[in-house]
């Protein structure tokens, strides 16, 4: 028997949740409408966030490879950022992107929680521009940016519209915005969701498919563009500010 939620879902906003999975003391919900799975309750963003701190000490992954597939990604990415547009990474981590996107033309900014990250990228990558902090650090360069890169972020984000209204806050018009997130309409996932490696409860709270990313996306004013390919199970997507 379906058991329903007294839950709206954070994307449609349809009150039409239904119980999904239990998987220990988590809970996912599925929106029979748009398909949108998530946590219900959600954790809240502070506890979130400690599950992502790399402690003190710790040496961050500096490997070849790494840098090579960053360049790669920014390399297909060009067009939207050569010239010395502003590009903005949000959760930039130890700053392999932002500064392969500078290699490729762009003035490059990263924002990130972590300070060992941060310490790290400001370190090994001087010439692109870093920042720690919140949101309200990011808010603070409103309409400046015309190009956003966000990867593996939105499947953490405990409060889906104060992440978009950031990137709508910091975006000039016509802005480009590219996100990465795990597909859960792939057809290479398992049948069985929990053996999926992407399904890590508590670390990926939600799940979108191309159809509901859309969704979110254009109720703040962006515009699905395309879809770029992934190997594995993987929702790459680039949107564009319309409004």
């Amino acid at each position: 028997m379906t058991e329903f939620l007294e839950s709206k879902c954070p994307v449609c906003e349809l009150q039409k949740a239904q119980l999904f999975v239990r998987v220990n003391e988590w809970q996912y919900a599925q929106c029979s409408e748009c398909q949108f799975v998530f946590t219900h309750p959600h954790p809240d963003q502070a506890y979130l966030n400690t599950l992502y701190e790399v402690p003190e000490g710790v040496k961050i992954g500096q490997s070849s490879s790494r840098k090579r597939r960053a360049f790669m990604r920014a390399f297909s990415l060009r067009k939207y950022v050569k010239g010395g547009k502003k590009a903005l990474d949000i959760g930039c981590g130890a700053g392999f992107i932002v500064e392969s996107l500078r290699q490729v033309g762009a003035d490059a900014y990263g924002f990130d929680i972590n300070p060992n990250s941060i310490a790290f990228a400001k370190s090994n990558y001087p010439k692109s521009k870093f920042y720690l902090n919140s949101y309200d650090t990011i808010s603070e360069f409103s309409n400046y940016f015309d190009f956003i890169y966000s990867s593996e972020v939105i499947e953490h984000v405990s409060e889906l519209d104060a992440y978009l209204e950031l990137i709508k806050k910091v975006s000039r018009p016509n802005a480009y915005v590219y996100v990465t997130t795990p597909d859960f309409s792939s057809d290479k996932r398992p049948e069985n969701v929990l053996e999926w490696g992407e399904f890590a409860p508590p670390e990926h709270i939600q799940f979108f498919s191309e159809k509901n990313l859309i969704i979110l996306f254009d109720r703040y004013g962006f515009k699905f563009m395309k879809r770029f390919k992934d190997k594995k199970t993987g929702l790459k997507a680039l949107f564009q500010r319309v409004d």
